[in-house]
């Protein structure tokens, strides 16, 4: 099964109500390729604790840094106002990152960059 098929289980298992097997499928897809946006995407979006999705987040970032949308994100968790450019950005649709075109998941980290996650409990 293709990475985006496993993201597009995880979607479905969520609607479901069962966020801890989608946690799971996720953590497998982020395992197997650390620069898969989608899925630090999807896991922030699907994990309880504000503190994990903050750091999934500033993986996005780290993949997506001109992403206003991911900016976003970090500063709502973060408990800062919305810019005017974030308040005019569309709500963040987990799907359509699912279905989209693989544009970010095979950037490579910047030359002599490590990542900064460290937790097992769901991504390492």
């Amino acid at each position: 099964m293709s990475e985006q098929d496993r993201l597009a289980q995880a979607v479905e298992l969520v609607k479901a109500g069962k966020h801890a097997e989608a946690q799971e499928i996720v953590a497998e897809v982020i395992r197997a390729d650390r620069n898969n946006a989608r899925a630090w995407i999807l896991m922030a979006k699907i994990v309880d604790d504000p503190e994990k999705a903050l750091q999934c987040w500033q993986q996005v970032a780290r993949l997506k840094p001109d992403d206003p949308r991911v900016q976003e994100e970090i500063a709502r968790l973060k408990g800062e106002p919305a810019t005017q450019t974030q308040s005019q950005e569309r709500p963040f649709n987990a799907k359509s990152f699912v279905s989209a075109p693989k544009r970010w998941d095979n950037n490579p980290l910047p030359d002599g960059a490590t990542s900064k996650c460290n937790r097992k409990t769901f991504c390492c």
